[in-house]
């Protein structure tokens, strides 16, 4: 009798777990494009004022990588989504509805070498993967952290994902966009970590009890909204200011040159570089993807490349401060060639959907 009433909240629990985070996204998203139309009614405003600058100046300041071009998308785009997932997560595990749906998926887990335990952390990894990342396998197994690493994207990534989705004209690719980061989770942990013999100890046999939620979670989402103005917006600005220096120099169509040899096979610019690089750095980098002119396939492949080539920098530091050198390397190895076998038919799609 237990074990029907397992699988019955086990079906349930996938839609229950994922929509609300899907609906939060959509949300973000609603209120981030009614403030980027006030905004970019602001901008224009501002054209008679603009025309007197020195070029240089204007190019650092509304040139397609000025500060007034891609800051205000990580304000108007990802701000909204943090708050959002903050809030929803707290509200998650403060009525205990996490613990439950991550006892009710464990079964269907473990063949993937993870547990119900990893999906409940994993899932606040959607806030901010570092925090996870520093409690190490004390936190998480070690396939968690591997996915953690790969397949789950903070709400940086996601706000600068629906940032540039929505400068380019291409907000109904999200769904697309993270059905194929899910999918590429699931396969990733399978082929490296699922095992025929199952996991022990096998979990609680009884569903983790429910509790009404507190008023109080309603704030938790100015926790992650602290910690996303003190560590991601400097080092944002520095990224976005180098773009623009790069641009107004005149470097930057030179180096999109020197690259295009390496990515025009893959359908995409050589400015693209600039996004993966600074993906690199911080996951909302990837805005830097916003003013290239990109088709469906290639704007979903650079988008997909800067999140899952590597983990950021913050994130690696936190991981090789938890687990060492030896885990980490072994980590990026498998996560850049998986990465890459993954990219291959969004290749394909780059040629065929421009």
């Amino acid at each position: 009798m237990l074990a029907r009433g397992r699988t019955a909240s086990s079906l349930l629990a996938v839609p229950f777990l994922f929509l609300p985070l899907y609906g939060a996204v959509l949300l973000a998203g609603w209120v981030g494009g009614g403030l980027e139309g006030l905004y970019r009614s602001w901008l224009e405003a501002l054209g008679p004022w603009a025309g007197g600058l020195d070029p240089f100046l204007q190019e650092l300041l509304l040139g397609p990588y000025g500060l007034l071009t891609l800051l205000p998308l990580l304000f108007l785009w990802t701000l909204p989504l943090v708050y959002l997932y903050g809030t929803l997560l707290a509200l998650y595990q403060a009525s205990g509805l996490l613990p439950r749906l991550a006892w009710a998926l464990d079964p269907w887990l473990r063949p993937l070498g993870l547990r119900g335990w990893d999906l409940a952390r994993l899932t606040g990894g959607l806030g901010c993967n570092v925090p996870l990342a520093l409690g190490g396998r004390k936190a998480c197994s070690a396939a968690g952290l591997h996915l953690l690493a790969f397949a789950v994207p903070c709400s940086y990534q996601l706000g600068a994902a629906l940032a540039v989705l929505a400068a380019q004209g291409e907000a109904r690719l999200l769904p697309l966009y993270l059905g194929y980061l899910g999918l590429s989770g699931l396969l990733y942990a399978w082929v490296f970590f699922g095992r025929k013999r199952p996991l022990h100890p096998p979990g609680p046999l009884e569903p983790p009890p429910l509790a009404w939620p507190g008023v109080g979670v309603l704030g938790a989402g100015t926790g992650l909204l602290g910690d996303f103005l003190r560590l991601a917006l400097p080092l944002f600005l520095g990224v976005a200011l180098l773009a623009a220096l790069l641009q107004a120099l005149g470097f930057l169509p030179w180096l999109a040159r020197l690259l295009f040899p390496l990515l025009g096979p893959l359908g995409l610019p050589g400015e693209a570089a600039l996004g993966l690089l600074a993906s690199f750095l911080r996951k909302d980098g990837a805005l830097l993807l916003a003013p290239l002119p990109l088709g469906p396939g290639a704007l979903l492949l650079a988008l997909y490349l800067s999140g899952v080539l590597s983990p950021c920098l913050v994130t690696l530091w936190a991981l090789g401060r938890a687990e060492g050198m030896g885990f980490l390397r072994g980590l990026l190895l498998r996560q850049f060639l998986f990465a890459w076998a993954m990219a291959l038919p969004l290749v394909a799609l780059a040629h065929l959907w421009r």
